[in-house]
């Protein structure tokens, strides 16, 4: 993976790790996200799908085939030790 792509990534991990939101409370994560996704290229972003959810869709060529990806945005309940500076800012 080329560097700076490579400290993209890791930055917006950084700033969603520092920033948890518990299930369905996701409001700003799910903001995050779908503004990362339409930075990036993706022809239609949709937010809101159950709540807090967030669909992106990315289409080539001329093919109907999908590739569908899931990821969790939610925190767990946790309480987080050690002190990285991206440690949660919140309890």
């Amino acid at each position: 993976m080329a560097e700076p792509v490579a400290d993209t990534l890791a930055a917006w991990r950084h700033h969603l790790h520092a920033n948890p939101e518990f299930g369905f409370e996701e409001f700003a994560t799910a903001a995050f996200v779908a503004a990362r996704l339409r930075e990036i290229g993706l022809d239609e972003v949709v937010e809101g799908v159950g709540g807090t959810g967030v669909v992106g869709t990315l289409r080539r060529g001329r093919s109907e085939r999908a590739i569908g990806l899931r990821a969790d945005m939610a925190a767990l309940r946790i309480s987080e030790p050690g002190d990285r500076p991206y440690r949660s800012t919140r309890p």
